[in-house]
């Protein structure tokens, strides 16, 4: 039987931020572990905004928004700065009191994109690093995950369902990209959330998604990841005997789990949950 190599990231709440630095870091840390594959949660890849959010202490909107982009108070690197352009321009709209989740430009996505081909380079894992939400220019907004392996770009996940991704949608200003309404659910689901490595059929599911590839008829998977913020009820796509696996920033529910078998922890130098099975 041929053993897989899982490594589950953890160290930060994905709902209230992400850390494109922490998942950088662990590739690195990791590459020379034989790790077969790297998961990490929904919404993992975003993070905050540089300044302050609290709008009581500015005597009025612009002040407020210019502060959140412009502070010198440093968060990430990777902190997202173009969504300043759009909430100004949509002051009269806006109603809130505290800027949180605020999704990445299309360009500020392609840059942490780009960062992850750069650190997974020499690397054989496939990395599913969780998802990153951002917007294109024409204010269409999308949640999905970027699929990497050795300083390539795979493909992406899109996240169907809304499930909490309108918390980026910049207080009502920018629409969803893939309307769950008009989506052929049967056609797109396989198309988007299977992918062959090492001659395995994975299907990867996001948070409200799970049960989307079940629910079209998918059944052969040799592997089921669930990537995910509050939700860790996995609808097998697997047969009896083979695995499902899930990283849930949220609820801090990481396994790998054979189905209607017993479920696998192993903790390893309190950054990196990994696990290695005899999956195949």
């Amino acid at each position: 039987m041929e053993k897989m190599k899982i490594g589950l990231t953890e160290g930060f709440y994905s709902y209230d931020y992400g850390s494109p630095e922490h998942i950088f870091y662990l590739i690195d840390e990791h590459k020379g572990k034989n790790l077969d594959m790297l998961v990490g949660p929904e919404w993992g890849l975003n993070a905050k905004p540089e300044g302050l959010y609290y709008r009581r202490k500015f005597k009025n909107l612009d002040d407020f928004i210019d502060n959140a982009f412009t502070a010198e108070t440093k968060i990430s690197d990777y902190a997202p700065k173009d969504a300043k352009s759009v909430l100004l321009k949509n002051r009269d709209r806006l109603r809130f009191s505290t800027l949180n989740n605020i999704p990445y430009s299309e360009a500020e996505a392609h840059r942490v994109i780009d960062a992850l081909k750069e650190h997974s380079k020499n690397c054989d894992t496939l990395i599913l690093p969780g998802t990153m939400v951002s917007y294109d220019n024409k204010g269409r907004l999308s949640n999905y995950m970027p699929v990497i392996q050795n300083g390539k770009h795979l493909k992406n996940i899109y996240k169907i369902s809304d499930g909490g991704t309108r918390f980026f949608s910049l207080f009502g200003v920018l629409e969803f990209a893939i309307n769950e309404d008009e989506c052929d659910i049967e056609r797109f689901v396989p198309k988007n959330n299977v992918l062959y490595a090492d001659n395995k059929k994975i299907g990867v599911e996001i948070c409200a998604d799970s049960g989307r590839l079940r629910e079209v008829g998918v059944k052969d998977l040799d592997l089921q990841v669930l990537s995910s913020c509050g939700n860790y009820t996995i609808e097998p796509a697997v047969e009896e005997g083979k695995y499902v696996v899930c990283a849930d920033g949220a609820s801090g529910n990481y396994f790998v789990k054979k189905l209607y078998g017993k479920e696998i922890k192993k903790k390893s130098d309190g950054l990196l949950s990994v696990f290695t099975a005899k999956l195949f």
